[in-house]
């Protein structure tokens, strides 16, 4: 991300040390109880919806429209959004 985009400054995401919460979150027990199983259940059965206020919902959608633009421009392949 950083020769993509020098003249920004990145900010990493606690992982340990002085006010983290977590060591990883690809070590915590509550991101590991999400697999595909537990996610197809869900958009099977509709349980365990997490509703939340529309304009939350629309901030929150920008900045992932613009990681697919970003990959898009860059020509990746991004898994998800709809074009796998």
């Amino acid at each position: 991300m950083k020769q993509a985009a020098p003249d920004k400054i990145f900010l990493e995401a606690p992982t340990g040390g002085k006010g983290a919460t977590c060591v990883s979150c690809a070590h915590c027990p509550w991101m590991a109880m999400n697999g595909l199983r537990n996610l197809a259940r869900v958009l099977e059965t509709g349980r365990n919806e997490i509703v939340i206020d529309e304009a939350v919902r629309e901030r929150a959608v920008r900045p992932i429209r613009r990681l697919l633009e970003f990959a898009k421009q860059r020509k990746q392949v991004v898994l998800g959004n709809n074009d796998a």
